[in-house]
């Protein structure tokens, strides 16, 4: 019986990338008997909480503010060197970036606990602050007994994890299946959401509205989609205003601003749009899960070039969809107009990106690795 503690920067049912990864992490083992787990993490606000979910023990630590999108919080280290000592880890499975709670980790873990870091991306934006943190994740990195990227693409194009290739393996996202599933309410639900957008063909953008998400090129590039259809942008963020009055200036009738869709809602906004516009252009976009759920649902993607990400090894160009030169807004919506325009050709990308999914990201085909691992 061994005991794993994760640390996540959050954890489910908050959602970003690399909470939906650790929960699918925790997920896959939890009916094997020859394993426990807890999980350490933020609590995305002042206050400490202890709460369960199937049986596993969540400690979500608050935090003081937020400083370059990292909680402060000195109670933390603390709580996590009781909470070594009391559940006594035999692995501990940290997921990176989380510079603070990188420097409490080494500060804590016992010599005789396996180490395992799960490489969610880079630090890229801040560029100041890595100045910092990079000592620690030098020692963090010379601490682990092993590292997981998400892609092959990522360890290639990674600094770091190119100097360290001995000791890392790839394990990638994991598409939540049960989520995206199809039945009569989702089909009906998808029918009205068609319905509401006068039954054209329908582009998706779903995720954070951010500067690397891209969305400035994906409105640059609708000069250049003919097609007739409804571009919807889900999500919001810290750009969400001023996008919003960018489409005011420029007059576009077409676009729609959805905000956040929930769990229970992306599988029919899924199933009711006929391509994905996939407009992120930095490498902080490691993989891509918004991605991955789209291609589950055999709907076809359009891509940037983005230089050592996983992104382009996720979407297969001219067999999942296109990819076009990073920036190319232009080339960018005449992929999507190629797409809306080919019916067929939409059709057999949207299959052959559904199949990619089912034989390279689900959990069945990656649970006995992450079993094998802990192991």
């Amino acid at each position: 019986m061994s005991n794993i503690l994760h640390i996540s920067k959050y954890y489910y049912p908050y959602k970003g990338g690399i909470e939906d990864m650790c929960h699918s992490v925790v997920d896959i083992i939890r009916n094997e008997t020859t394993h426990n787990q807890e999980i350490v993490c933020f609590s995305n606000s002042r206050k400490t909480t202890i709460d369960y979910i199937d049986g596993i023990k969540i400690i979500r630590i608050g935090g003081l503010k937020k400083l370059a999108s990292q909680w402060i919080s000195f109670r933390y280290l603390s709580i996590l060197k009781k909470e070594i000592k009391v559940f006594n880890p035999d692995i501990i499975h940290f997921h990176h970036p989380n510079p603070l709670i990188a420097l409490y980790l080494l500060l804590t873990i016992k010599n005789k606990t396996k180490l395992i870091i799960h490489w969610h991306s880079d630090i890229i934006e801040q560029k100041i602050l890595y100045y910092f943190v990079k000592p620690i994740e030098n020692l963090l990195i010379n601490r682990a007994n092993v590292i997981i990227a998400t892609s092959q693409s990522y360890i290639e194009g990674s600094k770091q994890l190119s100097r360290h290739k001995e000791k890392t393996i790839v394990i990638p996202c994991i598409i939540n299946e049960e989520k995206l599933k199809q039945s009569e309410k989702t089909e009906e639900e998808s029918r009205l959401i068609k319905s509401k957008y006068g039954n054209r063909k329908t582009v998706l953008y779903l995720g954070r509205h951010v500067k690397y998400k891209g969305l400035d090129l994906l409105l640059k590039s609708i000069e250049y989609i003919s097609t007739d259809c409804a571009i919807l942008i889900g999500g919001h963020g810290p750009e969400t205003r001023r996008l919003r009055e960018t489409c005011a200036n420029k007059g576009y009738k077409n676009v729609y601003f959805i905000g956040k869709i929930d769990d229970d809602e992306i599988a029919a906004y899924l199933h009711a749009s006929d391509v994905f516009a996939f407009s992120s252009y930095k490498k902080n976009e490691a993989f891509g899960i918004a991605l991955l759920e789209a291609m589950y649902c055999s709907i076809p993607a359009v891509t940037f070039t983005i230089e050592g990400s996983g992104v382009n090894w996720v979407s297969i160009n001219n067999k999942t969809g296109y990819e076009v030169k990073n920036g190319d807004y232009k080339g960018f919506g005449e992929a999507i107009n190629k797409l809306l325009s080919n019916e067929e050709e939409r059709k057999t990308m949207g299959e052959n990106a559904r199949e990619r999914v089912i034989h390279n990201f689900t959990a069945e085909c990656i649970r006995e690795r992450v079993i094998k691992l802990y192991d």
